[in-house]
């Protein structure tokens, strides 16, 4: 015989599969993809970096996300607590992947009522995909903490460069929004391949 808390769980768990949430729950399992798998997509500079630890898939209210960190060779010292010297600051940084499974994706209707949906450029083709960008999109312009998203049904990518100190030199100075969007695209295209 089974106790009621265990009947009651069991009655419930097809209706947690079939809401939302549990769709969320359920979605770092469908798409099993993780920080390693980015780093290989991405390629340089990563590869020459060192990763932040891995906190695996995040699952929030509506959404489920993965964030994947890399620290350049001076940003890694300083995060294990060594002091840096004067050389060393020329390249601290922290480059960051984010895919995103939405509960509630954007739509892009509704992004272009923002002004904030973009064509992705012609070379990257991937069927339905667009670009989410609140800030005017410069494929050009240097990378910084809030690149374009790719946005592809309910997966959104990014790829992200953070630094500390305004330097023109170092990991940084040469990644670009472009750069950003075709890594984002790498990304996406591995991890739906990974379905």
């Amino acid at each position: 015989m089974t106790s009621p808390m265990l009947r009651f769980a069991l009655c419930l768990a097809p209706i947690l599969s079939l809401s939302p949430l549990g769709a969320l729950h359920a979605a770092p399992q469908a798409l099993p993809y993780d920080c390693a798998m980015a780093a290989q997509a991405i390629g340089a500079p990563v590869d020459e970096m060192e990763p932040a630890p891995d906190q695996g898939w995040q699952l929030g209210q509506d959404e489920a996300r993965l964030v994947c960190s890399w620290y350049t060779k001076p940003a890694a010292k300083a995060a294990g607590g060594q002091v840096l010297n004067r050389e060393d600051y020329k390249d601290v940084g922290t480059l960051s992947a984010q895919l995103v499974i939405y509960g509630d994706p954007l739509r892009r209707a509704d992004a272009e009522m923002m002004n904030a949906a973009h064509d992705l450029p012609p070379e990257l083709d991937i069927a339905g995909a667009w670009l989410f960008s609140l800030k005017p999109l410069n494929m050009d312009g240097k990378l910084g903490i809030m690149p374009p998203e790719i946005m592809s049904d309910s997966l959104g990518v990014s790829v992200a460069y953070a630094n500390s100190f305004a330097t023109t030199t170092g990991t940084g100075s040469a990644l670009t929004t472009g750069w950003s969007v075709a890594a984002a695209a790498r990304i996406l295209t591995a991890a739906t391949a990974a379905r």
